[in-house]
């Protein structure tokens, strides 16, 4: 019996040893096969370590950027024209012109035959030529703007006088002759073009002028009445010229050319008998000589 108990015992923990090899061979532990073990590898054949490269973290939405209003335009000055300011805009640039705009200018005005030398009749009983009383014309001027303003001016010239005789016994006393000289004149100067010290100017105008004189008669002669009047229109071109080149650019010179239509009458009267003579002329503002141009045909301005 005891002999049989151990052989069954022996039998049994044989089974259960091939039992162990045979779930061994069956379900290897991983990593291992058949032929044991994977090989082992070299520590200079290692593969080369992992090198982490930095990522950058996922950019996050900017927050919404709120608009500035819109500003308001400001405002901007009127623009200086060029030729008011100068080419840089100083005043040491600026045209002498454009230094007298909205100024007041005295000027003596040339107004060749009507004014200078206003005709008058002669004191005779027959048409002759006329005499003629000298009557400057002064007057001013005004840029009302850049490019154009106005000529007003008068010119007369009167004298009156008498002539006393005196003798033992008595004293005589005669008026000499009183000439009168009126004329008015009326201009429209536009300036087309301008410089540093000059502007080119076109000058449409008018003028009227009239005379008159009285010849007292002597030894019981009647009197002389000698009178005339005219008008002329006409235009003018040329330059006004400022000295500003030496510092002084109030004071102008006005030269100038044009033409004139004019007609003028002249009348003389004495008791019953008189004469008139009425004439038309188109004439140039230059006289016949060569330095006319110089003599007749200047006039001058000082501007405040």
């Amino acid at each position: 019996m005891v002999r049989c108990t151990w052989v069954n015992v022996g039998f049994m923990v044989f089974a259960m040893l091939l039992e162990g090899v045979a779930r061994g061979q069956t379900s290897a532990p991983p990593g291992t096969g058949p032929s044991g073990p994977p090989p082992q590898v070299p520590a200079d054949m290692t593969a080369p370590p992992t090198v982490s490269v930095p990522v950058a973290p996922p950019a996050t939405a900017a927050p919404p950027v709120s608009q500035a209003p819109a500003a308001s335009p400001a405002a901007v000055p009127p623009p200086v024209p060029t030729q008011m300011a100068g080419q840089g805009g100083s005043p040491e640039e600026m045209p002498d012109h454009d230094r007298f705009v909205g100024r007041l200018g005295i000027t003596v005005f040339d107004l060749g035959t009507m004014g200078a030398s206003l005709p008058i009749a002669p004191a005779s009983t027959v048409p002759a030529t006329p005499n003629s009383v000298t009557t400057p014309v002064v007057g001013i001027r005004y840029w009302f703007q850049r490019n154009m303003g106005f000529d007003l001016g008068v010119g007369i010239n009167w004298s009156s006088g008498s002539t006393t005789v005196t003798s033992a016994t008595n004293s005589t006393s005669t008026d000499v002759p009183s000439p009168l000289g009126l004329a008015l004149h009326a201009g429209l100067p536009i300036a087309v073009y301008h410089a540093k010290h000059y502007s080119f100017l076109v000058i449409p105008e008018a003028a009227v002028g009239v005379t008159s004189e009285t010849i007292k008669g002597t030894g019981g002669a009647q009197d002389q009445d000698l009178s005339a009047w005219g008008i002329q229109v006409g235009a003018r071109a040329g330059a006004e010229i400022h000295f500003g080149f030496i510092g002084l650019p109030q004071l102008a010179l006005q030269g100038t050319l044009g033409l004139l239509l004019q007609y003028g009458e002249i009348h003389w009267s004495s008791g019953t008998n008189s004469w008139g003579v009425g004439q038309w002329s188109l004439q140039t503002t230059v006289g016949p000589h060569p330095w006319s141009v110089f003599t007749d045909n200047i006039a001058a301005t000082y501007y405040f």
